[in-house]
């Protein structure tokens, strides 16, 4: 997700035990019983950084078809606001559009599905999500070709 005003994604930085590591990821979790894809998105983000978020939805993919019926949606959007919330096991973290180029680039981002919608976003809306103006992002996703995305 990102911050608009300070050109910047909000992660969550916490203990992934089953890896052991500190992972940096971008806010997820899973559709409560009857919840719409979107307002579980919405939700989880509010519930991970007390922050609100305009989402567009990147798409519903498969995880591992070749072993299971599960999927997933991506969502991608933009928030105006930050406020550190202390939440137990779970730290929000602003991070600079250059410095996660750094960490990706450097293997030290794990979250795969997080890479996966952000590459999805860039193609299905057409923007450049390091060199582009966060006001041509956020334009690309309001023109978007792909309006069928939205409605998933």
């Amino acid at each position: 997700m990102y911050i608009r005003s300070r050109d910047r994604f909000i992660l969550v930085e916490q203990d992934r035990p089953a890896i052991g590591l500190l992972t940096l990821e971008f806010p997820a979790g899973q559709i409560e019983n009857n919840e719409q894809p979107l307002a579980s998105a919405e939700r989880e983000f509010y519930e991970e950084t007390s922050l609100y978020a305009k989402m567009s939805c990147v798409g519903k993919f498969s995880i591992m078809p070749n072993r299971s019926t599960s999927h997933a949606y991506g969502f991608f959007g933009f928030t105006e606001n930050f406020v550190t919330k202390k939440m137990h096991g779970i730290k929000v973290r602003e991070i600079k559009r250059g410095k996660l180029e750094e960490i990706i680039l450097s293997g030290k981002f794990q979250h795969m599905a997080g890479l996966a919608v952000l590459k999805a976003a860039e193609l299905y809306f057409e923007f450049n999500i390091f060199n582009d103006k966060i006001s041509d992002i956020e334009e690309s996703l309001i023109k978007s070709k792909n309006k069928e995305r939205l409605r998933l």
